[in-house]
């Protein structure tokens, strides 16, 4: 009969236990004691609110309660009396990289990219006191003046400062990056802006869509030629303005200056007839010519260095006549008006005359040229230096098995 009772206090699943100072209990004349909440049980650092029973030197809990708090489970078999644990199973081993930590920490973050970027749009944001259920905030301008600041509740990955129903912020964590939606109210110009936490480890060229040193290359264009600028370097810069010169392959300057910065967009505006306008997207810089001669296509788009960018004055591919062999049903290619970053072509019928297919071709590496239609077709040519080049396409049936190779006449 005692050890009927013991079982029943430690297996006590669906039970209550009822409060009382002292609990009695006679077995053939025997009288014991026990005594509830003696004892203050905490679990995993918290206090518990199931109730205790001490007998004989032993605290007692609720099974079930207590179980579920470790993260293990409790099952009961009314059947067979049998109350059994089940701990949780062990997530197998990833060996892909870890997912986005989603937590708010304290730190300064760099504003990013907006629609509507500009000279009056906070460019810091500071969070510090972060928990698990909030984090304050200051949103700072180029000076380090605060613009606003306030208390945003916490709700996993998403926060929601609220001071009024007319000033609602919503912010939303991922990884390194906070991206802050405005509900209503004006701190934030364009509606939305993207911040990254300023690190050691962040490879700012990969995210900022603001300005930065460097020397960038420039990439095949359709109007690219031999004398247009093939480096540009980006000197100085601030939120407001940076130094730039555009340099031939010999590294001549060819144009410099100050251009005047509007978030991602810069404006360079010496006279009503010399005007350039840049724009960067990560570690892109496209300029649009207004004016000018700079640029001779009056576009470009320029790649910072250090991602490995083709250099834009190699090519092996030579202008003439190419065919695709000595047999009366060859096909000829013809390369024509060739610069450092494109060429023209035309593959002709063996009768000479037909024009299979033609277009400009981008010189994207050395010895590689594209020619891209559209979404789903594209022509590329390999020169293999040795006077032979080939021609691939992707999904058209104008080349016979969809590659041939051409050979020097």
């Amino acid at each position: 009969m005692k050890k009927a009772f013991k079982s029943f206090i430690a297996g006590a699943v669906t039970a209550a236990l009822i409060v009382a100072p002292i609990l009695s209990y006679a077995e053939g004349g025997q009288n014991i004691e026990a005594f509830f909440n003696r004892v203050k049980l905490i679990v995993n650092g918290q206090p518990s609110a199931s109730e205790t029973l001490l007998y004989n030197g032993t605290t007692y809990v609720p099974l079930r309660s207590v179980t579920e708090n470790l993260g293990a489970k409790v099952d009961y078999d009314a059947n067979t009396k049998t109350a059994s644990i089940s701990m949780p199973t062990t997530a197998p081993v990833n060996n892909t990289a870890a997912p986005v930590q989603e937590k708010w920490t304290s730190g300064r973050f760099a504003l990013q990219t907006t629609n509507t970027t500009n000279a009056e749009d906070p460019k810091t944001l500071v969070i510090t006191n972060a928990a698990a259920d909030s984090f304050d905030f200051s949103l700072l301008d180029s000076n380090g003046a605060t613009k606003l600041s306030g208390k945003a509740t916490v709700n996993g990955a998403e926060a929601t400062y609220s001071a009024t129903e007319l000033d609602i912020i919503k912010f939303t964590l991922s990884g390194d990056t906070v991206t802050i939606d405005e509900a209503k109210g004006l701190q934030v110009p364009s509606g939305k802006a993207i911040y990254l936490k300023e690190a050691s480890d962040v490879k700012t060229s990969i995210y900022v869509n603001s300005w930065y040193d460097g020397n960038f290359i420039l990439q095949p264009t359709a109007t690219s030629n031999a004398d247009d600028p093939v480096t540009l370097t980006v000197s100085n810069s601030t939120d407001i303005a940076f130094d730039f010169s555009l340099a031939d392959a010999e590294g001549n300057v060819k144009a410099q200056g100050h251009a005047s910065v509007n978030g991602n967009d810069a404006t360079y505006n010496a006279t009503d007839l010399d005007i350039v306008k840049f724009h960067i997207d990560g570690d892109e810089i496209t300029i649009n010519e207004a004016k000018g001669l700079q640029i001779p296509s009056g576009k470009a788009v320029y790649k910072q260095e250090d991602k490995n960018a083709p250099a834009a004055s190699l090519t092996t591919f030579k202008e003439g006549n190419y065919s695709s062999g000595s047999s009366s049903s060859a096909k000829t290619l013809v390369i024509s008006k060739l610069t450092a970053t494109s060429f023209d072509y035309q593959i002709i019928e063996s009768n000479g005359k037909d024009i299979i297919t033609k277009g400009t071709a981008k010189i994207i590496s050395e010895g590689v040229a594209e020619c891209v239609f559209d979404d789903e077709y594209k022509i590329t040519f390999t020169d293999n230096k040795n006077n032979v080049i080939t021609a691939k396409e992707s999904t058209q049936k104008l080349i016979d098995k969809g590659e041939i190779k051409f050979y020097t006449i």
